[in-house]
């Protein structure tokens, strides 16, 4: 089952990128690679079978999917 495969952090990391717009601002927050978070990332998009973000010159901003699925782990989270 694709839940059991989301956890918490995943969850917490795509929050932070959402709310941030910078994988490279999250991962200097949470003492991580930029390429690891990219990673993870990549690995939410493909376990829900979607595209979250669109790469913008500035950083990442959620897709309308990723806006609905933020709202989804956002009341997970809380």
């Amino acid at each position: 089952m694709i839940s059991d495969q989301i956890g918490i952090d995943l969850l917490r990391t795509y929050v932070a990128v959402c709310r941030q717009g910078s994988l490279s601002r999250v991962a200097a927050q949470t003492g991580r690679t930029q390429s690891s978070l990219s990673m993870q990332m990549r690995r939410l998009e493909g376990l829900l079978q979607r595209h979250l973000f669109q790469r913008t010159g500035r950083g990442v901003v959620p897709t309308a999917e990723g806006e609905l699925f933020l709202g989804y782990a956002t009341r997970i989270l809380a």
